[in-house]
């Protein structure tokens, strides 16, 4: 088996980060894989540019931080360098497909972010907005 010497972040003991990110975007995106549901059958591809590791990491290593995971802006479009940030777990939870989100004095922002924001319990906000009222009514405004 040959090693690769390009980039050296692919070691078996010590993976960089950023490299095993490349690496489960990939497997997130293969059509047989276990997230195919999620990813390829929703046309989520990685873009030609980044099916090698190097201008992956060229175009994303200078923003990277430990604790940082990739993620895509918009969740309906693929893996590419004008729709991927590194951000933080707090950050992604924020950014799914299952949220729900308010429009709200404050801005637009999830029903977890509104019941933090508005020190109203996120249960109670929720079940508010299962009964039919709006944002606004939601919040108590």
């Amino acid at each position: 088996m040959e090693v690769s010497t390009k980039h050296g972040m692919a070691r078996k003991r010590n993976q960089h980060k950023g490299y095993q990110a490349w690496c489960s975007m990939h497997a997130r995106c293969r059509s047989d894989g276990q997230f195919a549901a999620r990813y390829s059958a929703r046309g989520i591809v990685v873009c030609e540019r980044w099916a090698t590791f190097e201008p992956f990491w060229e175009d994303m290593g200078a923003t990277f931080q430990v604790g940082l995971t990739l993620e895509r802006t918009d969740n309906d479009k693929g893996y590419s360098p004008d729709n991927c940030v590194w951000a933080n777990r707090f950050t992604q939870a924020n950014n799914t497909r299952r949220n729900r989100f308010m429009d709200t004095p404050k801005g637009r922002m999830t029903v977890s972010q509104a019941a933090r924001a508005f020190g109203i319990p996120r249960p109670t906000i929720s079940e508010r907005l299962q009964r039919g009222l709006t944002d606004a009514e939601a919040l108590g405004l």
